[in-house]
């Protein structure tokens, strides 16, 4: 009597550990998307003349890269926005906190005149050196991700952060992303203890004559194990 009382809750148990993990791995895939379209381009507002008249131009020059005529004289260096390894990591949040409080530390000043809208601007404005379009991308490493692009992308150069893990290429007008050895890089993930992969795509595009940029941010998820 006993051994079938612990039998039947064995049984049960065994049940409920996999109906949890079906319902993990569609979960998984459910939450990330195998398609997305590009957002809008970044708008235009205020940001430069605010960034001219201000004179942050002075210090971060006309590109945006650190190099303003006032630049040879300050230390620390002024923040080059043109600069990926210098802005991937900077929210929005802590670029409109030091606008408005300034930077202590360094040649930054406060802009306690400036309106949120203002600064909200001027931040659109800033991101705008870097790329003129953002995205992120979350994704399944058993699947593709395709994302929509337009028609706008005829001429255009593709560069991938760590081309060892991903794979990019543009097909008619959509971007198809998918990971070089899915396998692989569960194992990585396995083995640092992680369930994300994090990448980047940029695309330069001409425009009119005009290089455009778009910066694309690829989370690579273990869907398997379920959310990061």
């Amino acid at each position: 009597m006993i051994n079938e009382i612990d039998i039947a809750q064995k049984m049960k148990i065994k049940k409920i550990i996999l109906l949890l993990i079906l319902t993990n791995l569609v979960s998984g895939f459910d939450l990330y998307k195998s398609k997305s379209t590009l957002p809008e381009k970044l708008p235009q507002g205020n940001g430069k003349q605010i960034y001219q008249e201000y004179g942050c131009i002075n210090c971060h020059g006309l590109e945006g890269k650190g190099n303003g005529s006032l630049s040879e004289f300050l230390e620390p260096k002024p923040r080059n926005f043109a600069s990926l390894k210098e802005m991937k990591n900077l929210p929005d949040s802590l670029m409109m906190y030091s606008i408005k409080h300034g930077v202590q530390g360094t040649s930054m000043p406060e802009h306690p005149d400036l309106t949120e809208s203002q600064i909200q601007d001027l931040v659109i404005y800033l991101r705008k050196f870097l790329a003129d379009y953002y995205h992120t991308v979350n994704m399944c490493a058993t699947d593709k991700h395709t994302v929509s692009l337009g028609e706008i992308f005829k001429e255009y150069e593709i560069n991938i952060h760590d081309s060892k893990k991903i794979n990019a290429e543009i097909i008619k007008d959509s971007l198809v992303i998918s990971a070089m050895s899915p396998i692989h890089l569960i194992n990585e993930m396995n083995k640092n203890n992680t369930r994300t992969i994090r990448n980047r795509v940029r695309i330069a595009n001409e425009v009119s004559g005009k290089i455009e940029v778009t910066l694309i941010t690829v989370r690579v998820h273990d869907c398997i194990r379920g959310k990061a």
